[in-house]
């Protein structure tokens, strides 16, 4: 298992072994100034701030550590979160502009900050709403359909009318975070960057009802349930229902054997990427029974190099390398 760490001036993710803490030598390059990062269903989604100066969002599939896509939205994308049908809502700063040398702005240069809905899929976008003031954090109630943004204040957009509110809860936060479990509201202030940060917790009518001091400069939310630490057997098993085993031949010309284990029936995808992620071939797609599978890569088609075989069951997967010499 594995983190990525951003790294806003390398403009790359940094991968960390999560097994001894070892830091790969291998940088994920990404655009500029990535902010925060999203996973979903396999793959990890960057977006590239750039303080406004970046327009882009790379999609990185975590088996092979490739960017396999990128999705273009108004500028300077900071978060993201998917609702119900694959529906991804992302939250712009926008861009303030360019100025000339005595400090004016020049006409046309600046950029308002947007609510963008994507499909998170096709990359299609359906739904773009302009924001009064820079957008930063957002948050999702997918029982009442709104959407929520720190853009001077937190304001709600609703989704079903695509209408977007004056602010509901008041003031400028650094960051901010709805918790959907408990439909509450968590807001953070840096205050001074020298004194006490203040978190501020605000119930489901948006009325205050606690506040604490936390940090020098509270950033981001993390909500931890009971259902999430779940570390029983039957857990496990869950996580580890199926084995990929090494080609064999390997290395090898022109063709190998591939062989999967599924401890239980499931809907499986066996496919082929080259070095640079570029997909070539799918070996195997679609409902498989228990039990030991093998399937045969025919590599006369390619040239000599190493590749990689990617195993996802049902939201799991499992990659291994292997290398065609001709």
């Amino acid at each position: 298992e594995k983190a990525y760490v951003t790294d806003l001036y390398a403009n790359a993710l940094y991968i960390i072994n999560l097994s001894d803490f070892s830091v790969s030598e291998k940088l994920i390059q990404v655009g500029l100034n990535p902010d925060k990062i999203m996973f979903y269903q396999g793959f990890a989604y960057v977006a590239n701030n750039g303080f406004g100066a970046d327009s882009s969002i790379y999609k990185i599939d975590v088996s092979t550590d490739f960017v396999v896509d990128t999705i273009i939205v108004n500028r300077g994308p900071a978060a993201m979160v998917v609702g119900t049908g694959g529906m991804m809502w992302v939250v712009a700063q926008g861009y303030a502009g360019n100025y000339d040398e005595f400090w004016n702005l020049i006409p046309g240069t600046s950029k308002p900050g947007g609510i963008h809905g994507i499909n998170i899929v096709t990359g299609e976008q359906s739904v773009y709403q302009e924001l009064p003031q820079a957008g930063d954090d957002i948050g999702l109630n997918e029982e009442s359909s709104q959407l929520y943004i720190n853009a001077g204040g937190i304001r709600a957009f609703d989704l079903n009318t695509l209408i977007l509110s004056d602010t509901v809860i008041t003031g400028s936060f650094y960051a901010f975070s709805y918790e959907p479990e408990s439909g509450q509201f968590f807001t953070a202030n840096a205050r001074d960057y020298a004194s006490a940060g203040e978190i501020r917790v605000f119930n489901s009518n948006y009325t205050q009802e606690n506040a604490f001091n936390a940090g020098i400069i509270p950033g981001s939310f993390l909500f931890i349930y009971n259902d999430m630490l779940n570390t029983s057997s039957e857990f496990t098993d869950q996580i580890y229902a199926f084995t990929l085993s090494q080609n064999y031949p390997n290395p090898f010309n022109p063709s190998t054997t591939i062989q999967f284990t599924l401890q239980k029936s499931a809907v499986i995808q066996l496919e082929v990427f080259s070095l640079n992620g570029i997909k070539i071939a799918t070996l195997a797609d679609g409902r498989y029974s228990d039990g030991v599978h093998s399937v045969r890569f025919d590599g006369s088609p390619f040239s000599t190099g190493v590749y990689f075989y990617k195993l996802d069951v049902e939201g799991r997967s499992s990659i291994k390398k292997m290398i065609l010499i001709k």
